[in-house]
């Protein structure tokens, strides 16, 4: 037995010296949007959810919901929603329980909860017959079990539609986050009279609640259950606690570090990791006796992580996937620099010395705008809105995306206020494109390279969703009439 324990910490050690966090791909691609959730489902599905709400507007709210098959590289847009005023919405809390089945909470005039059981293509309401009007937050153990937390002081168990209204005890308050980790048993982070931060669990679907844990630093920020019995939670301050018992009792664990922690998760009852403020990433191969630092790639605060195996996995930071790769780190690319002329802005790097590239992905501000590696290592980048921009690019590999290298380029080309306004995002776009300007347009023309027109709208309007169906993929030519001005811009479709 001793023998068969060595080898195997000897190969999760040799397992973690090689395997490096790298940055595979950015949410965010347009000013003005917001990434609401990310849910990690598979060693290579998963789906994120971002809203958009125009600065100079205070009720217009619009969401939209993306899935990856292929490891964070690629995304499919398959469900949105909002608009102005009463259509506003935003995705409140997005679960899945598996790459196909899952729910999401609406807030907009009233919350509502939706569940897509075909990756999110189609969705239907789920039933209930009480009203949800004041719920704030779910919890889906399984299929067509939930539980809502609903102000002030309530929580709605639901059993395929048949929903029980049922009141915490009177000495807990300020509920923030509701986990089921089975149908009937849960956790709920909030406080008490005495002010403490509390977890308090349950064991009988939510009828009754006992207080199981509380400390004064800040609300619990994450819990993780590996197995039905072994379970661990994280709070503010590094603090972290272990349970053996299906979170009866707990015990604190130590874990050598202050910063705040805001992602826990185990691949088995020995095995886990623990994400945090400032890049913190910290893993365990005994339960939490232990932890050895890793090198993340980012000073951003990590917010979710998830692990296949000690080899392959994933963390969310600063509206970006970082993805663990076994391969070790990814040579970046050299000597990148930008030559501007007028609104054209040129770019050229030299390849890595390493060899092995596929190609390159360009970005500017954050903003990926080849929709494949470009393969020899010069860009042209056209139309380049007025203003400092920078240009980054990584290194495209078998294996993953290398770190990003970056350039600024000052683009100072007059152009009319009004056309500087118009938002068109996303870009490059993958199944809807968006345009939205503080002033009419109209006569909107999409043409390929060859001068064709695939797409023509000629009514005025100030906000346009164009599906991009039937389209293929390339680079076109938006054009549109504003201001008595022909305005075109260069668009990329996935």
């Amino acid at each position: 037995m001793k023998r068969i324990l060595l080898c195997f910490v000897f190969l999760y050690a040799v397992n973690n010296l090689y395997a490096q966090w790298v940055h595979t791909s950015y949410l965010i691609n347009s000013v003005d949007t917001y990434v609401s959730n990310v849910v990690f489902t598979s060693p290579n599905g998963g789906y994120y959810s971002d809203y958009f709400i125009p600065e100079e507007s205070e009720h217009y709210c619009e969401y939209d919901i993306y899935r990856t098959d292929d490891g964070w590289q690629t995304f499919t847009w398959v469900n949105g929603g909002g608009g102005n005023y009463e259509a506003a919405a935003n995705i409140g809390d997005l679960i899945f329980l598996n790459d196909s089945v899952g729910y999401k909470l609406v807030f907009g005039i009233f919350p509502y909860i939706k569940k897509t059981v075909d990756k999110g293509h189609t969705w239907s309401d789920v039933p209930h017959n009480v009203s949800l009007y004041d719920i704030y937050h779910i919890s889906y153990p399984a299929e067509d079990v939930g539980y809502y937390l609903s102000s002030p002081a309530q929580i709605i168990a639901s059993y395929e539609g048949d929903c029980h209204l049922l009141d915490f005890p009177g000495e807990y308050y300020g509920f923030a986050n509701i986990s089921f980790i089975n149908d009937s048993t849960g956790f709920v982070f909030c406080r008490d009279t005495l002010n403490n931060y509390v977890c308090i669990r349950t064991s009988d679907s939510a009828r009754t609640w006992t207080g199981v844990l509380n400390q004064p630093n800040g609300q619990f920020r994450g819990i993780h259950f590996p197995s039905n019995n072994v379970g661990y939670m994280i709070a503010p301050g590094g603090l972290m606690y272990k349970t053996t018992n299906t979170g009866k009792n707990w015990q604190i664990l130590p874990t050598g570090v202050t910063r705040n922690l805001n992602s826990v998760y185990f691949i088995n009852d020995s095995i886990g990791y623990i994400a945090g403020d400032s890049g913190l990433i910290m893993s365990t191969n005994n339960g939490g006796s232990s932890w050895s630092s890793e090198a993340a790639g980012t000073t951003f605060n990590i917010k979710k992580i998830y692990l296949s195996d000690t080899s392959n996995g994933f963390f969310y930071a600063g509206a970006s996937i970082f993805r663990k790769s076994s391969t070790g780190i990814l040579d970046t690319v050299t000597g990148l620099y930008a030559v501007v002329t007028g609104n054209y802005v040129h770019l050229e790097w030299t390849a890595p010395s390493s060899g092995g590239v596929l190609g390159y992905n360009v970005y500017r501000n954050d903003t990926l705008l080849t929709t494949t590696p470009v393969i020899i290592p010069i860009y042209d980048d056209s139309l380049v809105p007025n203003g400092l921009q920078t240009y980054c690019v990584s290194a495209v590999y078998g294996t993953g995306e290398s770190d990003t290298v970056c350039t600024d380029a000052m683009i100072t080309y007059s152009i009319p206020e009004e056309e500087a306004s118009v938002r068109i995002y996303p870009n490059p776009a993958d199944e809807v494109i968006k345009i939205v300007s503080p002033v009419n347009f109209s006569h909107i023309r999409i043409l390929n390279l060859l001068g064709q027109e695939v797409y023509q709208y000629s009514a005025p309007c100030n906000n346009l969703r164009i599906l991009t169906t039937g389209i293929q993929a390339g680079l076109y030519v938006l054009q549109f009439t504003l201001e008595n001005s022909t305005i075109v811009r260069r668009i990329s479709i996935k």
